[in-house]
């Protein structure tokens, strides 16, 4: 018979039984009262570092988990690493909400914080109770209409707040604002370096950029804009084109990322047939960019050839200044080497001669590789090497996050 306070099994073995079962907590729950070996095992598998809260119910039933638990050996763990708040919205109401409050005061949380939105914005209570985890690092907020003044305060109780990250997201405004709600701003913390967009409309960026109403946003040193163009294609695309070049806090950006998600059909526009990118012109080139990353990744083979050969009228001014160009493909072959490599031959024969010469970079290239291009891809890129660029391999995120660490971005 075993001992109530050790297993006969190595602990590698019960951690592999336990972790065999998944999410099964009533199962967990049994294997938690075998031993203490097991209770360990079980509890950590339950509860681990994050905290999820599926929906609205899950919230509501949080005190009653907390009281029970109090009573019995399974204690609710109240320190996480990350929470989740899942299919929330303002529509929340109840009597239970001076416990919902006391229950969550009683739960930390570190780092990392994000919001799934079901309908309208992050509800009050939520946001209140969320305000004395000021570690948080990280804020992510899918969906949902907000209202302005409701989003930057609950920015402002993050006064450690390192990155942002907004997914469908849009600011509620309303159609008749009073002279003093027009004079008002909004501001970021101070800690805040690095700002992901992704599937918002381009009011949104405007809304941050380009009417003067958010400060603190000249401290962004990391900007990733993911499948901004939503809805009229026209109108996005000359948007973007007005919003970010001329916008004085887009100025101080290091590393800039545009993306596209798979299925979206190549922007075409009559002003402007190069639209895949955003255009960079001579407005931002004040810009002290380092890096400029296209994640072409999801994309169809044609359709990233097609990408990067608009690569020269969208970098304009901005390759002048950069020292990393990333690109992330589907698959590196011997065909998209050739279009980059006669792309940037491109932009320094428009620039040779004069007082703007583009200086040498590195180029990462950043994908699975086909078998003839494992050795040395760096053959087919003969005009980039010539004129002193560094051509970077890397075959797996981490590897780049490595390297950029080493270069100082």
């Amino acid at each position: 018979m075993p001992s109530p306070y050790s297993s006969e099994l190595p602990t590698e073995v019960v951690d592999v039984i336990v972790a065999d079962v998944g999410d099964d907590s009533p199962t967990l729950l049994a294997m938690s009262s075998v031993c203490k070996t097991w209770f360990y095992a079980a509890r950590r598998k339950a509860f681990g570092t994050d905290i999820v809260f599926k929906d609205e119910r899950a919230i509501s039933e949080l005190p009653a988990v907390l009281l029970s638990s109090a009573l019995s050996a399974f204690t609710f763990p109240t320190k996480y690493k990350r929470a989740c708040f899942r299919k929330i919205g303002s529509s929340r109401s109840g009597d239970d909400d001076s416990d919902f409050v006391a229950a969550l005061a009683k739960i930390s949380v570190e780092f990392t914080v994000a919001f799934h939105v079901a309908q309208g914005e992050i509800p009050p209570l939520i946001a209140e109770a969320c305000k004395q985890w000021t570690t948080i690092r990280h804020l992510g907020i899918a969906h949902g209409v907000h209202t302005p003044a409701r989003f930057f305060t609950l920015l402002s109780s993050f006064p450690n707040l390192e990155s942002l990250w907004l997914e469908d997201f849009t600011f509620l405004e309303a159609e008749e604002e009073s002279p003093e709600d027009r004079r008002r701003t909004f501001t970021v913390p101070r800690s805040l370096t690095k700002l992901s967009l992704s599937h918002c409309s381009v009011m949104t960026l405007a809304f941050l950029f380009h009417r003067g109403k958010v400060e603190g946003l000249q401290r962004i040193k990391d900007l990733h804009v993911h499948s901004v163009f939503e809805g009229d294609v026209r109108l996005n695309l000359e948007g973007l084109y007005w919003t970010l070049p001329s916008s004085n806090p887009a100025r101080s950006i290091e590393n800039l990322s545009f993306a596209r998600a798979p299925g979206e059909d190549i922007l075409m526009h009559p002003r402007q047939p190069h639209a895949l990118f955003p255009r960079i012109r001579s407005q931002a080139a004040g810009s002290i960019m380092k890096r400029l990353k296209l994640n072409l990744r999801e994309l169809d083979f044609e359709t990233t050839q097609k990408a990067l050969n608009e690569l020269e009228p969208t970098m304009n001014y901005t390759m002048l200044r950069i020292k990393e160009l990333v690109i992330h493909l589907p698959s590196i072959r011997v065909d998209s080497l050739l279009v980059i490599d006669e792309v940037l031959e491109k932009i320094w024969r428009k620039w040779s001669g004069t007082s703007w010469n583009p200086h040498p970079f590195n180029i990462v290239l950043h994908g699975p590789f086909d078998h003839e291009l494992k050795k040395e891809p760096a053959l087919y890129l003969v005009n980039a090497v010539r004129r002193g660029n560094k051509v970077v391999v890397v075959e797996s995120d981490t590897d780049e996050e490595v390297l950029a660490r080493r270069r100082g971005f």
